[in-house]
C-alpha cells in the first residue's frame, strides 16, 4: 500500500486498522537481535506468533503518531490555523458533521437503553421461572404427603373389617 502512496495526504487516508494495510506477521522486522534470540529459545510457534503481532501492533501506534505530526506540519504548511479562511461551506460541514455525530450518539443511547431493558425484563423472567418452579416442588410434596395419609387411611379400612371379623 505504501508503495503507491505519493503525498502526505495519501499516506493520511490509509486505514491502519484493515488487516490488508499491515504486514503479515512473518514479514514484520522485529531486528536481528530479536529474531536471534527468538530463534535460541524454546519457545512455541504460538508465543513467537504472539509476540510478532505484539510489535506489529506497536508498530501501529508509532505510525499514528507519525500521522499527528504530517497533520501538523500540514497546517503549519498552509499558514497555521489563524490564516484558516472560515467561510458558510465550512461552518454547513461542521454543522452536517456535528449533527451526525450527535444522531450516532444518540443511536448508541438509545440501543445501550434497549439492551438494559432485555437484561432486566431477562432477569424478571429468571425470577418468575424460580419462584414457579418453588411452587411446584411445594406442590408436589404437598400431593405426597396427601397420597401418603389417603394410603394410610385405606391400610386402616382394610384392618379394621378384618380385627372386626376375628372378635
Amino acid at each position: 500500500m505504501l508503495q503507491n502512496v505519493s503525498s502526505g495526504s495519501q499516506l493520511l487516508t490509509i486505514d491502519m486498522k484493515l488487516s490488508e494495510n499491515l504486514l503479515d506477521r512473518r514479514k514484520v522486522d522485529i531486528g536481528f537481535a530479536a529474531k536471534k534470540l527468538l530463534k535460541e529459545t524454546k519457545l512455541s510457534e504460538h508465543q513467537v506468533a504472539e509476540f510478532c503481532l505484539e510489535c506489529r501492533n506497536m508498530n501501529f501506534h508509532e505510525e499514528r503518531c507519525v500521522k499527528k505530526y504530517q497533520v501538523y506540519d500540514a497546517v503549519l504548511n498552509c499558514g497555521g490555523l489563524e490564516s484558516v479562511v472560515i467561510d458558510r461551506n465550512l461552518l454547513q460541514s461542521i454543522r452536517h458533521a456535528h449533527a451526525c455525530y450527535t444522531e450516532h450518539l444518540e443511536a448508541k443511547h438509545h440501543k445501550q437503553q434497549e439492551e438494559i431493558q432485555k437484561k432486566e425484563e431477562k432477569k424478571k423472567l429468571e425470577g418468575q421461572i424460580k419462584h414457579l418452579e418453588s411452587a411446584k416442588k411445594r406442590l408436589r410434596e404437598e400431593a405426597k404427603m396427601e397420597e401418603e395419609t389417603i394410603d394410610e387411611k385405606m391400610r386402616l379400612y382394610w384392618i379394621l373389617p378384618a380385627l372386626l371379623v376375628g372378635l
